[in-house]
């Protein structure tokens, strides 16, 4: 029995774009199958996980000694943290190959650092995930939001959990975002939805902002702009859609 079968319930593969949407949209952590393999014949699935501040609402499944938690003189304490995570079936155990995380304040989401540190592992998958890619205060992981393993990238992996994140966000109510510092990689995949560093510093000089919002808030884009990018469809229908992995000569 492999690790996927011990730790959650068997689940179907989305059959359309707005099933798989819609249960990414829960947020509630649930391993999504998908239909495509990676290059090497590998089973993925991905997940969307949101965590409330447990000092403002109830919520179970929070560290409570997170340090986002807390207020901050310059952010101010997180309303929560939402992150999606892809994970890969290698020698029957299911693996964390890559994650995007978000800070949430209210209707504004944040990719400015690693969120997993927030959450308390409800199964042993969700343990691996922690160990792999930790976060603040934890010495396996780094404070990077957006990251995946180098032999998962090229493959459009990086496009679905960007994808999947402006689905989750919005159903969330997050109405503007910041992507926070990006590695290379991440940049081409924001390229992709025509976002593009140089976006957000346009931002901050050319809209009418509050001037109470604090300099870092000014440079924020609609998180629309994302959802509603043609190619969230386009990479999702990709990850649905199965497809034979070639076989060695």
């Amino acid at each position: 029995m492999s690790s996927i079968e011990q730790a959650l319930p068997q689940e179907q593969a989305p059959t359309n774009v707005a099933e798989f949407k819609d249960r990414l949209s829960r947020a509630d952590g649930t391993l999504i199958p998908l239909g495509r393999q990676t290059d090497s014949g590998a089973q993925l699935f991905i997940s969307s996980r949101y965590i409330a501040n447990p000092h403002q609402v109830e919520s179970p499944n929070a560290e409570a000694d997170f340090y986002g938690w807390q207020e901050d003189k310059t952010l101010g304490p997180m309303s929560g943290v939402m992150a999606v995570d892809v994970l890969a079936e290698e020698d029957g155990e299911v693996v964390p190959v890559g994650h995007m995380d978000w800070w949430l304040q209210g209707d504004y989401a944040n990719g400015g650092g690693n969120m997993h540190a927030a959450m308390v592992p409800r199964n042993n998958i969700e343990q691996r995930v922690l160990d792999r890619w930790g976060g603040r205060h934890n010495e396996a992981g780094d404070n990077i939001a957006f990251k995946l393993a180098p032999e998962y990238q090229k493959q459009k992996i990086g496009s679905l959990m960007l994808a999947s994140s402006a689905t989750a966000l919005s159903a969330l109510g997050v109405k503007e975002f910041l992507s926070g510092a990006l590695l290379d990689p991440a940049v081409s995949t924001y390229a992709h939805f025509d976002v593009s560093p140089d976006d957000f510093r346009a931002a901050r000089r050319g809209r009418d902002f509050d001037e109470s919002l604090p300099g870092w808030r000014k440079a924020q884009l609609p998180l629309q702009r994302l959802a509603d990018h043609p190619y969230v469809n386009e990479v999702m229908e990709h990850f649905l859609t199965s497809e034979p992995v070639a076989q060695a000569a």
